[in-house]
C-alpha cells in the first residue's frame, strides 16, 4: 500500500492537470452545446383573433431536437366532445409530454416532443396523429424542409404572423 501511496504523490501533479483539462473540456462542451440552440416559432390561425396552432422548434444546426406544439380549440363546456383529443392520443408515448388546460370557451392542449428520446417508430405514430390536426411532421427532423412543409399546410413565421395581424388593426 505505501508504494501506491508514494506513486500518487510522485504523480501528483501531473494528474491534477490531466483531471483539470478533462474538466475544462467538458465545461466547453457544454457551453457549445447550451449556446448553439435556437427557436423557430411558428403559427396557423382560422382569423387574427385565435391562432389554432402554435408550432415552435427547438433547433441546432438545422437539425429539430425537440418541437413544443400548442393546439387551440374553442369549446362550449368541458364535456363537449367537438374539442380536439390529441393530447389523450399522444399522453402515453416515451419522449412526448401532454397538458390539457381549459381557459374560459377555449381547449389549450400542448405537446411538447423531445426527438432525441423518441423512437422511430414513436415517430411515425407521432406524424400519423399530427397530421390528423393539419401539423405536418418532417421524418428527417430538418429545419429547413419542416420549414417549407409548414408553411405549404399554411404556418406563418412569428414574424410574418405578427405583420400580417399589424396591417389588419391599420
Amino acid at each position: 500500500m505505501p508504494i501506491f501511496i508514494n506513486k500518487i504523490k510522485k504523480y501528483k501533479k501531473s494528474i491534477i492537470i490531466i483531471l483539470g483539462i478533462l474538466i475544462l473540456i467538458a465545461v466547453i462542451i457544454r457551453i457549445y452545446l447550451t449556446v448553439s440552440v435556437e427557436k423557430a416559432e411558428f403559427i396557423h390561425y382560422d382569423d387574427f383573433k385565435t391562432p389554432t396552432r402554435y408550432v415552435t422548434y427547438t433547433y441546432r444546426n438545422d437539425k429539430i431536437i425537440k418541437q413544443n406544439t400548442t393546439v387551440s380549440t374553442s369549446y362550449i363546456n368541458k364535456r363537449d366532445d367537438k374539442h380536439s383529443d390529441i393530447t389523450d392520443k399522444l399522453k402515453n408515448i416515451s419522449g412526448i409530454r401532454t397538458t390539457k388546460k381549459y381557459e374560459k370557451s377555449v381547449i389549450f392542449e400542448t405537446i411538447e416532443v423531445n426527438f432525441n428520446k423518441l423512437s422511430k417508430n414513436n415517430l411515425n405514430r407521432y406524424q400519423e396523429i399530427m397530421s390528423e390536426i393539419d401539423t405536418p411532421i418532417t421524418t428527417d427532423l430538418n429545419l429547413k424542409n419542416s420549414t417549407k412543409l409548414l408553411e405549404k399546410q399554411g404556418f406563418l413565421t412569428a414574424e410574418k404572423y405578427q405583420e400580417l395581424k399589424e396591417d389588419k388593426e391599420d
